[in-house]
């Protein structure tokens, strides 16, 4: 008994499709195609965008779909990432701000201002925990009794996150 599966035992080769959420760009859907079987040489993965212009021809709607690269794949996959913990993210940046730092009095605390679970808040701590101001949000150091205690980066330099100082 096979069920649903026999179907791609039937084919040589499978790829399940996988939008990629793009939130700051609302004109444009990015989708990525997934290899699941694979028989000889073929790509891995292939990512795709299209138009989401209700008001165009069908034609005009298939002319528009462009392949996307696979390193602007990654900042865009990146970018979305970021925009789903966005939240979590603030919590933990507020919870730092206000001086707790421990990693699980961290997650407790993120986690009640976010309104998530402890888990989800442990996750992104561990996810955007690192030294590289580009990718990661926070560090920490070992202290006491190997107490690892949390700190916010300070952002890249040349970035917009604040406002340039006021000369006069």
């Amino acid at each position: 008994y096979s069920g649903t599966s026999d179907i791609v035992d039937d084919f040589d080769c499978a790829y399940m499709l996988n939008t990629v959420s793009q939130q700051s760009d609302l004109t444009q859907k990015v989708v990525e195609f997934s290899n699941i079987k694979r028989r000889g040489n073929v790509a891995q993965t292939a990512a795709y965008s299209y138009t989401l212009d209700a008001d165009i021809p069908y034609n005009e709607l298939l002319l528009s779909v462009q392949e996307i690269n696979p390193d602007q794949l990654t900042s865009v996959k990146q970018a979305t990432e970021v925009q789903t913990d966005a939240q979590i993210i603030e919590s933990i940046a507020g919870c730092l701000r206000d001086g707790i730092d421990s990693k699980m009095k961290l997650a407790e605390a993120a986690a009640e201002r976010a309104g998530c679970s402890k888990r989800s808040a442990l996750k992104v701590v561990d996810k955007y925990t690192g030294n590289d101001p580009a990718i990661h949000q926070w560090g920490f150091t070992v202290r006491a009794r190997g107490a690892k205690v949390f700190m916010l980066l300070a952002p890249p330099s040349g970035s917009t996150d604040e406002p340039p100082p006021v000369v006069t």
